[in-house]
């Protein structure tokens, strides 16, 4: 069982991992993709759904 100190230590760097990928933008839509990517890494997912507001 993985600890809790060992998750946040891991959601925390995929974020901060996510965060420098789109603020070093070349391509939004691969950068959007690549941070998507690491977020789903850090927190074990294996899909997500990117909700608009219209």
């Amino acid at each position: 069982m993985e600890s809790k100190l060992l998750r946040v230590e891991r959601l925390l760097k995929g974020v901060a991992d996510a965060t420098n990928y789109l603020l070093t933008v070349k391509d939004y839509n691969q950068d959007i993709n690549q941070a998507l990517d690491t977020l789903g890494k850090a927190t074990k997912s294996e899909n997500y759904k990117i909700l608009t507001k219209n």
